[in-house]
């Protein structure tokens, strides 16, 4: 992977078509990025407050390790992209300090007859059984009209989740923030004024997922 993104960056950082295309485009200030809630990538490349990371400050683990939060200072096409380059060297980072710490032992393949089985569901609309499943979420048992928040790291930025129970196993209510429908909001702020052609790379430079943006 180092060497992969030693590739990308040959190929484009210095390229000056890249430049041309990303550089003073798509302008984004910390200011208008906190105002429409954006988090990640697109809010540490324009700087300001944008200096941490749901990674250091909720992940146990990751808080015992050393990295950089890569930071921007144009908030541009062009600063997203950089911060992403280093995001990557940093997670590479990440991993090798991790992968030092896991201790010696034999691999041990876990058997599909140990996991437990969902009780009293039947074969599903083929006729097929249920597999052997992983099912925690449904002892889970979380006091009557509990109304609880958390966020966390997603894979492009912060993900918000706020759950209401009754005091059964399934919530009352569940509502996601999704982090790819904040970022894109600030699309209409990053095109004023630039060319149609600047639309895409400043969507782009955004990465959301559409399917999470509609949910």
């Amino acid at each position: 992977m180092p060497d992969r993104i030693d590739d990308y960056e040959a190929l484009l950082t210095k390229n000056t078509i890249w430049l041309k295309r990303t550089q003073g485009v798509g302008r984004l200030s910390a200011k208008e990025a906190l105002s429409y809630g954006v988090t990640g990538p697109v809010l540490r490349a324009s700087g300001g407050r944008a200096t941490t990371s749901a990674r250091r400050s909720r992940t146990a683990a990751i808080r015992t390790t050393t990295f950089e939060i890569p930071v921007g200072t144009e908030g541009d096409v062009y600063d997203r992209y950089l911060v992403r380059i280093e995001e990557m060297r940093q997670s590479v980072r990440i991993l090798d300090q991790a992968l030092k710490t896991i201790p010696e032992r034999p691999r041990q393949r876990r058997r599909s007859e140990d996991l437990p089985s969902r009780e009293g569901e039947g074969p599903d609309e083929h006729g097929r059984a249920d597999p052997p499943v992983h099912d925690r979420h449904r002892r889970l048992l979380v006091p009557r009209r509990r109304d609880l928040r958390r966020h966390r790291g997603a894979e492009r930025a912060s993900s918000g989740f706020y759950i209401v129970s009754e005091g059964g196993k399934s919530p009352y209510r569940c509502r996601i923030r999704s982090s790819a429908f904040n970022n894109l909001s600030s699309l209409k702020h990053q095109v004023e004024g630039e060319l149609v052609a600047d639309v895409v790379a400043c969507i782009g430079s955004i990465d959301p997922v559409m399917g999470e943006v509609d949910r």
